[in-house]
């Protein structure tokens, strides 16, 4: 398998919980990403998407984290910098209504926690 060149990659994780957003960060780092960028809350999220313009989005939701309205923002907000850009859901919500949810917001794939770095080396398919 050709190897991926992932130094130019820019990639925004906005994620509830400080140690998630870490492993995030080293998995990508080790796949070869340089560009990581986080945030939290959602709100934030979409004011570092419009300053980052980021190439992907990692999105957390869960209770009292709205990442659901940040995918929105992202496809469907006038102030919205990128609004094609590929969004993968990051969440423990993992029944069949959630990803039809989700998908209805505007995400590109989803990836259900607990998160493993190999399940996360899998995606690399979003990046070619």
């Amino acid at each position: 398998m050709k190897p991926y060149n992932l130094t130019q990659i820019s990639v925004l994780i906005v994620e509830k919980h400080p140690p998630m957003r870490t492993m995030l960060r080293q998995v990508l780092h080790e796949l070869g990403v340089e560009n990581i960028f986080d945030a939290s809350p959602p709100e934030l999220g979409f004011e570092e998407f419009n300053d980052r313009k980021p190439d992907l989005v990692l999105i957390d939701w869960a209770p009292d984290f709205d990442g659901l309205s940040l995918i929105r923002d992202i496809r469907t907000s006038d102030d919205s910098v990128f609004p094609q850009a590929p969004v993968i859901m990051v969440t423990a919500y993992n029944e069949t209504n959630h990803i039809y949810e989700a998908l209805d917001a505007g995400m590109t794939e989803y990836l259900s926690k607990p998160v493993s770095a190999k399940a996360c080396a899998q995606l690399r398919w979003v990046f070619s």
